[in-house]
This record gives structure tokens, sequence and C-alpha cells, in this order.
């Protein structure tokens, strides 16, 4: 980056951007800031600011925005709008209009912004997203996948800027009563159509008018969005707000749930792990046969059908994903045949089980399993090379 670094930030008006500006600035970057409406009371004065007009939902505005901005060293795609309604309300204008400010303008903005940063080899995208992508909220499903749309985007894009020089980050806030969100959120909603949702909408609505708890101020989104903008070893997702820190350490401790469940009980063997780690009415959805549907039979399928058939039996997780009270875990189960496994005599070769499995965790046990695996593929491979 330059001796003195330039960003350029989406949404400025209020709340998160307005003080990712403010901080910006306080610490002696160059910022252009982007509104809508353009207001340069919102700002202190400073030769290093410019505020520019941008609607990132039209692809005229931002060729216009970037022409004008120069070399900009990070992108802070902070603009959005909120939605709070039951789905039945909600118009296909309000659909479009979500997805088109929320996602589609994050990603055109990045796609205009990306060749400069790609050919200098440097250069910082980080993109706002929500913590209701990590814990599930009502009135919020539209919302929510518009978020989810913006990480799994990021996630991925990350992996193509790696060799460029070109890092992407993510930037999950909490609730914040220093934001327009419930505002734009309840008008955007307007008053609904749908009576069978008129009690329950005025329930969430008044829960929300209480406030209390923890909340996200707009300064702890500020500090998150500097640290991914200027910290080389930012992780990939930072949350920010004691509410949302709160949301992904239940998230982090479902996904421990299950890691250790993985490694304690399939992998080693060990019972008292299993029956700490099982609810009394735990139902494994995957099991074929009916009967074999409780812990009892998960129990049976470890110890009596895998464990003999694989010695070195080993599991190694790829990926989890908490949303809600699920975890989803890619993993993959080695080690060699060298027993008989559903009907298939030892080969003595190595074996590679890739799993996809959904744990419902509940009070931090296992309460219900679905699942697939590539066994059935393997064993049909053993049977066909001798």
């Amino acid at each position: 980056m330059s001796s003195v670094s330039t960003v350029l930030i989406t949404g400025c008006s209020s709340g998160f951007g307005l003080e990712t500006a403010r901080l910006f600035l306080e610490r002696g970057w160059r910022v252009v800031a982007t509104m809508r409406q353009p207001d340069a009371s919102l700002l202190p004065t400073s030769p290093r600011l410019r505020i520019l007009p941008l609607d990132v939902a039209d692809a005229d505005s931002i060729r216009a925005c970037v022409a004008a901005a120069g070399p900009i060293d990070a992108l802070v795609n902070n603009a959005g709008i909120g939605l709070l309604a039951p789905l039945e309300d909600v118009t296909p204008a309000q659909l479009r209009q979500i997805f088109d400010t929320n996602t589609l303008g994050t990603i055109a903005m990045t796609q205009a912004l990306l060749p400069q940063m790609r050919e200098r080899g440097a250069g910082v995208i980080v993109n706002v997203s929500s913590s209701v992508t990590l814990k599930a909220l009502p009135l919020l499903a539209v919302y929510s996948a518009a978020k989810a749309a913006v990480n799994a985007f990021t996630e991925s894009l990350t992996l193509e800027l790696a060799e460029f020089g070109v890092r992407a980050h993510l930037v999950l806030p909490g609730r914040s009563p220093e934001t327009r969100f419930s505002e734009h959120a309840r008008r955007m909603g307007g008053e609904g159509v749908h009576p069978a949702y008129a009690d329950f909408k005025q329930r969430i609505f008044s829960a929300m008018q209480r406030g209390g708890g923890l909340v996200t101020q707009a300064r702890d989104v500020a500090e998150a969005v500097w640290r991914a903008v200027t910290d080389p070893a930012a992780p990939l997702r930072l949350v920010a707000g004691a509410d949302a820190v709160a949301i992904a350490a239940g998230a982090d401790a479902q996904k421990a749930v299950v890691a250790r469940f993985n490694h304690a009980v399939i992998q080693n063997g060990e019972r008292a792990v299993f029956d700490e780690l099982m609810a009394p009415d735990f139902i494994n959805w995957s099991a074929p046969d009916p009967a074999m549907r409780g812990a009892e039979g998960m129990w049976h399928t470890f110890t009596n059908v895998l464990r003999p058939a694989i010695s070195g039996l080993t599991v190694e997780i790829l990926d989890q994903l908490s949303a809600g009270d699920q975890v989803v875990t890619r993993k993959r189960i080695t080690g060699r045949h060298t027993g008989p496994l559903l009907g298939v005599e030892a080969t003595g070769k190595d074996i590679a089980i890739d799993v996809i499995d959904i744990v419902r965790i509940r009070d931090g046990r296992y309460a219900e399993h679905w699942g697939i695996n590539s066994l059935a593929a393997v064993l049909a491979q053993f049977r066909a090379t001798p």
C-alpha cells in the first residue's frame, strides 16, 4: 500500500459506515466516503476526505464513483438495507431490492475495484455481513439469505485472490441501537398483508423496542473493519459486538461438541464420552432400520462395524458450519481395511470414507443426526478390484 493509504467505504450516511469513516480519518488514512445522498456535515472537514454519491444497486452510479475515486487500497462494502417481515408479506419488488443492495451491490463494487488491486498485487476487501448468519432469528429470512450469500461469496473469493496478494474478509456485527436497521427494516416490511402473522409480528416488534441484553456498538464494527484492513494475519471472519461475540462463542461450542464426538468416540472408541454426549431421546435419522435409530444403534455401528474392519481408524474434520442449533460437518474417515466390512472381506488396502453429517445439538448433547457417506462406493470399488 502507499505511504498514505486510501479506503473507500459504502453506506456512510449513518451507523457502521459513518463510524468506520470517522475511525479511518482519525488514524491518518485518506477516506472516500460514499452515500446515496452526500451530506458533508456528517463527517469532519479534512483534506484526506472525499464524499461521493453512490448507489450500489445502480451500475452507472458505481462506474462514476470508481472513476472519481482514483486508486483504492481497501474497499469496505458496508451499504445495506434491512427487511423485517414474514416471508408471506415480502413482495417480489422487496425481495429484489434486498438482494440488489445487500448481495449484488457488494459483488458489483468488488468487481469494479478488484482489477486495480490485482494489477498492483495488493489490496483488501472487507464485506460487512451480519451475526444473523450465525443464529437464525424470526422475520429475517430474506435479509439473512442475502447476508449468507455475501458470506459464501467472500469465502470463495478469498481463495481466488490469495495468489494476487489481495485479501478478503467478513465482519459480522450484532444488533446495534446506533443504526437505523430496525427503523428501515420495519418501513420496508410495511404493515404486512397477511393477518396470520399479525400477533407474531407485534410480539417481535415489542421485544425489539424493549431492547436489553448485549448489543453491538458502531465503534465495535469500525474497529473490526480496521483490523481486517490493516492486519495481514486477521482471520477471514471477524465478529463485532458483545452480542455477536456471544453468538459466535455458542456456535464454536457446538462445533467443539461435534469435533469431540468424532475424535473421542468414532476414532478412539471412548464409551464414557459417548454416554456423556448423547441425549436420552437421540434419533439417528440416517439409520435404515428404525430399530437402530437410537444411541445404541449408533454405538453398534462404530464398535461392531467400522472399528473391527478398519485398523488405524482416523477421523479428519475438513470443514464445519454451525447454524442455529445444527452443526454441519464434512469429514473423512481413513485407515486400512483389515477386517470384514458389510460383507466385503479384508483387502489390506487403504480406505477413505467421505462423510457429510448434520447434528442437532441440545444442551451440549447430540439430539438428532442425519448423514450421507461414500462407504457404498468404496466397497463397490473393493469388490471390483481384487
